[in-house]
């Protein structure tokens, strides 16, 4: 008694069903199936409000069993159309349910051939094993989509970090090389007071060069007039010794050629000088050879002078070339000795 109380419940329940999807259009429906899966879901209800009709009418008294445990074929394709349609109505989200079971309903006329019935279930149930199919492939297809996205997300997650880092050990580099770049600037300012160090120091060191070749110089020539001077001297005690000597001689020899000449009357109280023819030759002579030593003389006079006077020269020039500055080369002094007299020469190297 339960089994058919609970089957006319069935009955009812798929006919209400039924009679409320007449009112209402798949089309009109928001969220609705289109006119195939209207179709089939139709098709499939009809069908199993038979069954259940049937079964209804045919098991009064029995105990109640499951429907999808029928041995007939028949029942068997429903229960797998009613599984399958549940299955798709569980999948489809509560906010489609109250569509679907609008269109569960729809009257059975009992016209149709069972062998198309059969047909057209067949045809659904592969309609809707494709449809399962692309949406399990639209679920693998969503997920590696996700697992990409997710992966991508990671990826410009690291990108950004070592993004980061890089640009971290740039700036570490850039402030690096900016601290060198001011040490060299440094290093190269003070290499550069240095250099100028240097190069006064140079100079200092070739002036006071130049001073000492000169005072060397002026050294040398002081030397050479003392030693000239001497020279000079010691020649005019010289001729002087010797213009001493000769007239010495002279007078000893015109005495004893008077005191010769005039032995006879030696006795006597008056002498009388008389000049031997020669006295005049010898005379001349003497003469001849005291201007010889005068001329020397005066010659080693000049001599001295003339060095003195070139000296004089090349040190004033000296000293006014060493005021100025020289460009290029430097100034040599040196000292020439030509035909016996010591001299300044100037010249210039470049």
């Amino acid at each position: 008694m339960m089994a058919d109380y609970n089957s006319s419940q069935n009955v009812q329940r798929l006919r209400g069903y039924y009679e409320r999807g007449l009112s209402t259009s798949p089309s009109t429906m928001p969220n609705a199936y289109d006119e195939t899966e209207h179709q089939i879901i139709t098709n499939g209800l009809g069908l199993r409000v038979k069954e259940v009709e049937q079964k209804s009418r045919s098991k009064k008294g029995v105990t109640a069993m499951d429907p999808c445990r029928s041995t007939s074929s028949m029942e068997k394709q429903v229960c797998e159309e009613s599984a399958v349609v549940e299955e798709k109505e569980n999948r489809s989200g509560a906010s489609r349910m109250e569509d679907k079971q609008s269109l569960h309903a729809f009257i059975f006329d009992g016209t149709d051939d069972i062998h198309e019935l059969e047909w057209k279930k067949e045809e659904a149930d592969r309609e809707t094993e494709e449809l399962v199919d692309q949406i399990e492939q639209c679920q693998l297809t969503i997920d590696d989509l996700r697992k990409q996205i997710s992966g991508l997300q990671a990826r410009e997650i690291k990108l950004i970090q070592c993004n980061e880092k890089i640009n971290e050990d740039l700036a570490d580099q850039i402030k690096d090389l900016r601290e060198r770049l001011r040490e060299s600037k440094l290093r190269e300012r003070e290499l550069q007071a240095q250099l100028e160090r240097s190069r006064q120091v140079k100079e200092d060191l070739r002036m006071e060069l130049e001073e000492t070749k000169v005072r060397a110089i002026q050294l040398r020539q002081s030397k050479a007039r003392e030693r000239e001077s001497d020279s000079i001297q010691h020649t005019r005690r010289e001729q002087g010794q010797l213009s001493h000597e000769l007239l010495q001689q002279l007078v000893e020899v015109t005495v004893e050629n008077i005191s010769q000449r005039n032995a006879p009357a030696a006795n006597t109280q008056q002498v009388i000088y008389q000049r031997h023819p020669h006295d005049v030759d010898i005379i001349a002579e003497q003469n001849q050879a005291i201007s010889y030593l005068k001329q020397e003389n005066s010659h080693a006079e000049r001599k001295a002078r003339r060095a003195n006077l070139e000296a004089e020269y090349f040190r004033n020039e000296f000293m006014k070339s060493s005021k100025k500055k020289q460009p290029r080369g430097e100034k040599v002094i040196a000292l020439s000795r030509q035909g016996g007299i010591t001299s300044l020469l100037a010249y210039t190297q470049t």
